[in-house]
């Protein structure tokens, strides 16, 4: 029954990452990762334990090395190419975020210069100085959680 358990997290894994953008095979990918054991796998393993295809499983983990979630690992005397999930992953993911937000809020200060040469009526921009206003906020905080975590990590890694 457990076993079954790990498998509906994988499944859920796969439709969780598939809503944030990412195929479902590599969401599903990522949560095999997260719990199988060895925590090294080969593309055979994967395909085996999710019953996919090998060519599905090829340009899956294609996106994910891509993406910086996983990473080959070489395996002395053995064939085949194996894949694990890339230390602190999910901690890069949330910093590339915070990339991303500093590109758009960026992006929405173009707006708002043009709107302010435009001389448009104060209201028409409301809606792009609340976003702008709401990416700067996530701009000062994202740094401040992501250093609050990187403490956290460390105390959980002594105990």
């Amino acid at each position: 029954m457990p076993e079954i358990k790990l498998q509906d997290f994988v499944e859920h894994t796969g439709l969780y990452f598939e809503g944030a953008g990412l195929p479902g095979v590599a969401g599903r990918i990522l949560g095999h990762l997260l719990v199988c054991e060895p925590a090294v796998q080969s593309s055979g393993d994967l395909a085996k334990a999710l019953e996919t295809t090998s060519g599905s499983i090829s340009t899956n983990t294609r996106i994910l090395l891509q993406g910086g979630l996983i990473e080959k690992v070489p395996m002395r005397g053995k064939r085949g190419t194996f894949f694990q999930i890339v230390p602190e992953a999910f901690s890069r993911m949330f910093t590339s975020k915070l990339h991303q937000t500093r590109l758009f809020r960026e992006l929405l200060d173009e707006g708002i210069s043009v709107l302010e040469q435009m001389q448009v009526p104060a209201d028409r921009g409301e809606r792009i100085r609340e976003a702008r206003a709401l990416y700067a906020f996530f701009e000062r905080e994202f740094p401040l959680l992501l250093a609050r975590w990187e403490q956290e990590r460390a105390a959980l890694k002594e105990s």
